[in-house]
C-alpha cells in the first residue's frame, strides 16, 4: 500500500553574512517542490538575531512549518577540523578516546568542544584508522540553538555549513572519484576534498589571509592545503574537477581562472542538476541555486536521511516528546522485553570475557605509566596519576595553556604577521612567548628596518613597552642581527 503522506523539511543555512531557508515538500516519483524560500543578508553583526528572526518569520508567513523537521548548518569558519589516526575501527571505542587524541591539537579545552567525526578509507600501510573530526565550541552552539528556540525552531541536525552540498555531490554518478568543492562567501571560503566517495578534508580560508576575489591567491591556498594533506595521506590526491558555489553573479570568470591555474575542469555547483531528482518549481526567477544551494541541500539531506556531521549530541541531543511516541508505546514495550531477554543472555556470556579484557587493559596502562614515569614508585590509579603528570608538564611547557590576559598563541602569531609587511626584508629566527612577555630574534637588511619593525609592533594593542634588546652588524656586513622584547 502506497504512503501518500507528504514529508516537509526546513533547510536552514545560517552564515556570518546571510541567512537562507528552504521549505521542501516531497511528492511522488522522486519529485519535490519548494514551498517557501528566503535569503536575507546580514550587513551588521549586531543585527544577527534580528535577521534570523526576520527570515524565520518570512518562512512562517509563506508556509505552515508547525511540526516540520529542521536541518540547520553552523558557519563553517567557527568549526575546527582535524585529520588524525586512531588505533580503533569501532565508532564507540573511537568516541571514548577521541577527546584524548585531540587534546594536544586544539586551542580550547576538549571538555568545552562538541566533537563529531567520520571514518575515512584506510590504506594498507596505515597503522591506525584515519578519521576526519570536526569540533564546535559548546558555548557558540548553545547560543545558536537558543536563538532558534526563541522562534520555536528545534533542528534535529546541526551540521557544517556547505557540508550538505558536498555530500550530495558524492551521490552523483557523473562526477569523478576525486574532486574539490569550494563554497565561496564574502568573508571566508570553505574547501571540501572528496576521495573515493568520502569527504576526507575540510578547511576554511578567511579573507584576512586570502584574497577571495583573486584566483591565484585562492588556488595557492588550495594547493598548499592539498600538499599538506597528501603528505599525511601518503599518496597524491590529483583532483579531477572543481565545483564552486557562490552567490556572486560575477564569479564565472573567477571559476574559469581557478580551473586554468589548477589544470582541472572547473564549474559552478548546481545541486538539482547533479542529483537524480526533480524540483518542480526550480530554478525560477525567484529561486536560484547560488542563494538557495546550501539550504536546499540541507532540506534534501533531511529527505534522504543521510548520515551527515551532527553536533546535536550528548547535552545538545534532541529530546523526543512523549506525545510523538504514545501511539507506538505497546509495540515498543513488547519489543523491549524481547530485546532485554536477548541482551541478558548475551551479557552473561560476555561478562566473563570482558572482565579478562579489562584486567589486561589495566595491566597495560600500568606498564605504560611505569615506562613513561619510572621515578614514580607508588602506583595507585595510573590513569589519574598520568593526567596529573601531564598537567604539570603543560604548566612548565614553552607555550602555557592559560595566559593571564587570555591571549592565544595563534592570535599573537597572526598579529605579528599582520604588522610586519612583506616589503621589509626580515627573517625571524627565534620566537619566545611566555605568559608575560615576547622575545623576537632575527636579522634584517638595515638598522632602519629594525627600527621600523619595533615601531610597528609598538602600535599593537597586544604588546607594551617594546624595546630593542640588541642590534649588531654581522661580520659579513650584509645583515643586522637584532632582538626585540615586548610585554604582553
Amino acid at each position: 500500500m502506497q504512503n501518500n503522506t507528504k514529508k516537509k523539511i526546513l533547510g536552514l543555512d545560517i552564515r556570518n553574512n546571510a541567512v537562507s531557508a528552504v521549505l521542501l515538500e516531497s511528492g511522488t516519483d522522486n519529485r519535490y517542490s519548494i514551498k517557501a524560500h528566503v535569503n536575507n543578508v546580514i550587513s551588521e553583526q549586531d543585527k544577527f538575531q534580528e535577521i534570523v528572526g526576520l527570515s524565520l518569520n518570512e518562512i512562517k508567513e509563506k508556509a505552515d512549518i508547525t511540526g516540520v523537521d529542521c536541518i540547520a548548518s553552523f558557519p563553517a569558519n567557527h568549526i575546527s577540523y582535524r585529520n588524525i589516526k586512531v588505533p580503533f575501527k569501532d565508532e564507540k571505542k573511537i568516541c571514548k578516546i577521541l577527546d584524548f587524541e585531540l587534546e594536544a591539537s586544539v586551542i580550547l579545552p576538549v571538555e568545552d568542544i562538541m566533537i563529531d567525526f567520520k571514518i575515512l578509507q584506510k590504506h594498507e600501510q596505515d597503522e591506525g584508522t584515519p578519521i576526519l573530526a570536526a569540533g564546535i565550541e559548546k558555548a557558540r552552539l548553545k547560543s545558536y540553538l537558543e536563538t532558534l528556540s526563541s522562534y520555536k525552531i528545534d533542528p534535529k541536525v546541526v551540521t557544517i555549513g556547505g557540508y550538505a552540498e558536498a555530500m550530495r555531490l558524492l551521490e552523483s554518478s557523473d562526477i569523478p572519484e576525486r574532486w574539490i568543492f569550494v563554497d565561496m562567501g564574502n568573508d571566508y571560503t570553505t574547501l571540501f576534498l572528496a576521495v573515493s566517495k568520502k569527504i576526507c578534508l575540510i578547511r576554511c580560508m578567511g579573507a584576512s589571509l586570502v584574497d577571495l576575489s583573486d584566483a591565484k591567491s585562492v588556488c595557492a591556498h588550495i594547493e598548499r592545503t592539498l600538499f599538506c594533506f597528501e603528505d599525511e595521506w601518503r599518496e597524491e590526491v590529483n583532483p579531477e574537477c572543481l565545483f564552486v558555489l557562490s552567490d556572486d553573479p560575477a564569479v564565472d570568470d573567477l571559476i574559469q581562472d581557478m580551473g586554468g591555474i589548477l589544470g582541472i575542469e572547473a564549474k559552478k555547483s548546481d545541486l538539482v542538476q547533479t542529483l537524480d531528482m526533480k524540483v518542480i518549481n526550480y530554478p525560477s526567477n525567484e529561486i536560484r541555486h547560488d542563494n538557495a544551494g546550501n539550504a536546499l541541500a540541507l532540506a534534501v539531506s533531511g529527505m534522504l536521511g543521510t548520515n551527515d556531521f551532527n553536533f546535536r549530541k550528548q547535552e545538545f541531543e534532541v529530546k523526543n516528546k512523549w506525545g510523538h511516541l504514545k501511539s507506538y508505546a505497546i509495540q515498543t514495550g513488547a519489543l523491549a522485553i524481547i530485546v532485554l531477554c536477548l541482551a541478558l543472555f548475551d551479557a552473561c556470556s560476555e561478562t566473563y570475557a570482558l572482565g579478562k579484557k579489562v584486567s589486561r587493559i589495566e595491566s597495560r596502562i600500568t606498564d605504560i605509566f611505569k615506562q613513561a614515569f619510572p621515578d614514580v614508585k607508588r602506583i595507585v590509579d595510573p590513569l589519574q596519576q598520568m593526567s596529573v603528570k601531564l598537567k604539570d608538564l603543560k604548566k612548565n611547557s614553552l607555550f602555557p595553556v592559560d595566559m593571564e590576559k587570555n591571549v592565544r598563541i595563534i592570535d599573537i602569531l597572526n598579529e605579528l604577521s599582520r604588522l610586519i609587511p612583506a616589503s621589509i626584508d626580515v627573517k625571524i629566527t627565534r620566537l619566545n612567548i611566555s605568559s608575560e612577555d615576547l622575545l623576537v630574534s632575527g636579522n634584517a637588511d638595515t638598522f632602519n628596518a629594525v627600527d621600523d619593525i619595533k615601531s610597528r609592533i609598538d602600535k599593537s594593542e597586544y604588546f607594551e613597552n617594546v624595546q630593542i634588546s640588541s642590534a649588531s652588524q654581522e661580520k659579513s656586513g650584509k645583515r643586522i642581527n637584532f632582538k626585540l622584547k615586548a610585554q604582553l
